[in-house]
């Protein structure tokens, strides 16, 4: 985890929000979504499914340099980002992505990075994930179980010998990033 003054960072993300229309920003960009779309919650919301062609739209109306800067902000900001990221299925984000766990604390927007970090795997992805595992341990955010079960599908973790309840959480997590990546453009 990146040692930050969290003044400094909480004053440069309110400017940069400032710039481009504060709360009306905030109303058309992340406050409809961050309930909805955090922590395991597209897998059991009917919401969630609800909202990914507005989710989708509203992604494409970002530019990728929004998306990957809002990667690095606070967590409700964050996780809009981290599924927009994934709405746009567009490999440029991945660096973004996986430099997301730098500023992840836990379970509200781990099961996002985790799932976006598999939609854009890299050369650091396990390498990442581990350390975000690590992290998570020695917090004690809770998030340690999902971080293996996506270890265990692109690296040589150990495998079980049952698919445990955090393995198919990450599958119906995935499903949710098909479905919004869909269409590749809004309204094609």
């Amino acid at each position: 985890m990146e040692e930050h003054d969290d003044g400094e960072v909480l004053r440069a993300e309110r400017l940069w929000i400032e710039s481009r229309g504060g709360s009306e920003w905030l109303s058309r960009y992340v406050r409809p979504f961050y309930m909805n779309w955090m922590r395991e919650n597209p897998t059991h919301r009917d919401a969630s499914v609800a909202q990914i062609p507005e989710l989708r739209a509203r992604a494409f109306e970002l530019d990728l340099d929004e998306i990957s800067a809002m990667l690095s902000m606070q967590w409700r900001i964050q996780v809009v980002a981290t599924w927009c990221a994934i709405a746009r299925a567009d490999s440029r984000l991945s660096g973004a992505v996986h430099n997301g766990f730098a500023h992840c604390y836990g379970t509200l927007t781990a099961p996002a990075l985790i799932t976006a970090a598999l939609v854009y795997p890299n050369v650091t992805t396990a390498t990442a994930l581990r350390a975000y595992r690590e992290c998570d341990n020695e917090n004690k955010y809770g998030g340690h179980g999902l971080v293996s079960a996506a270890l265990r599908r692109i690296s040589a973790e150990a495998p079980l010998a049952a698919p445990t309840e955090d393995d198919g959480t990450l599958v119906r997590l995935l499903e949710i990033s098909h479905q919004l990546q869909q269409l590749s453009e809004p309204g094609r």
